[in-house]
């Protein structure tokens, strides 16, 4: 049957999209329903692939601790102050705080490290010369007076001033000194001579106790003794 021009057009308004597809930007297929089916390289419901940019990892959390924390310190004991001055030469006057070198321990030693003192009470100064041969026998025999009253609280500082032939006393000579002695107290130099201010190098050796609780001298003594010291030591620890 011959249809006229007129009538193809209006039976082409009379479908409508069905029978045609507009390009809105992607590829339709028609299922024959009149509704456009998406392409296939449009991603579908559930499978969409997202590019993320890389994001820094966050910073690690900081903890502020409360402002009402208290930190318990280590118990410091109070430093004790050395007596002030005026200081003497004498007996019953404070004894300056005088320093030596320790070479065994390879340090300054000072007074003031033994004044008052939890385990010493009583303290022998003791000053010698590598020359006088008084200050060696001295030395030997206070190796027993040592070990007899250390355990009272007593303590000795053997000073040696001179070496054997008069020059001041170094480390060299010390090391030979506690070689032929074998001292088992502390020995120590004294450089400077500072216990020159106490007696006359030709009475060499001097003996000086002092009381650590007052750091006062309780006895001084030239020349030795042994007898006499060893009672004064006895009677001033209370023996």
């Amino acid at each position: 049957m011959n249809r006229s021009p007129l009538f193809l057009l209006l039976l082409l308004l009379a479908l409508g999209p069905g029978v045609g597809a507009c390009d809105s930007g992607g590829d339709t297929t028609d299922t024959g329903s009149g509704l456009p089916d998406v392409a296939a390289d449009q991603p579908t419901e559930g499978t969409l692939d997202l590019v993320e940019a890389d994001e820094p990892a966050p910073p690690h959390d900081v903890i502020d601790a409360p402002d009402d924390v208290q930190v318990e310190e280590a118990y410091v004991p109070p430093k004790t102050e050395y007596p002030s001055a005026p200081y003497g030469q004498t007996t019953g006057t404070i004894l300056k705080n005088h320093s030596f070198l320790d070479p065994a321990a390879e340090k300054v030693v000072k007074l003031s490290d033994l004044y008052k003192s939890p385990t010493k009470k009583l303290l022998l100064i003791n000053s010698s010369a590598g020359w006088c041969s008084a200050c060696k026998q001295e030395a030997m025999a206070l190796k027993g007076v040592y070990d007899t009253y250390k355990g009272d609280g007593f303590e000795i500082w053997f000073t040696l001033f001179q070496d054997y032939e008069g020059n001041p006393a170094t480390v060299s000579f010390w090391n030979k000194w506690m070689n032929s002695m074998k001292p088992n107290y502390p020995t120590l130099l004294d450089t400077e001579f500072q216990m020159g201010d106490y007696f006359k190098v030709e009475s060499t050796p001097m003996n000086m106790m002092v009381d650590l609780a007052t750091m006062k001298i309780v006895y001084l003594q030239v020349g030795y003794n042994e007898a006499g010291l060893k009672s004064k030591i006895k009677e001033l620890l209370g023996k």
